[in-house]
């Protein structure tokens, strides 16, 4: 896993997050944990651009490895 930010499919969506990104005083990435076994070529942020990450329960080498300060998880039933 050489994964070190979210990225999409959609170039005009990375150019949209990355703008929104520079314009936050707080960053939150809100995502499901299958995400960080995924990559797109469109990358428009690393994970230490981020304050706050939601997902759902991480593997201890994603938490390990995901560098951002507050990581909340959610566990799904």
């Amino acid at each position: 896993k050489n994964i070190d930010g979210p990225s999409t499919g959609n170039p005009d969506a990375a150019m949209i997050n990355r703008k929104v990104m520079k314009r936050s005083k707080k960053r939150m990435l809100l995502t499901d944990a299958s995400k960080f076994e995924i990559t797109s070529p469109h990358q428009y942020g690393k994970f230490e651009d981020f304050d706050i990450l939601v997902t759902n329960t991480l593997s201890p080498e994603d938490r390990a490895r995901i560098n951002i300060p507050t990581i909340v998880e959610v566990p799904v039933k």
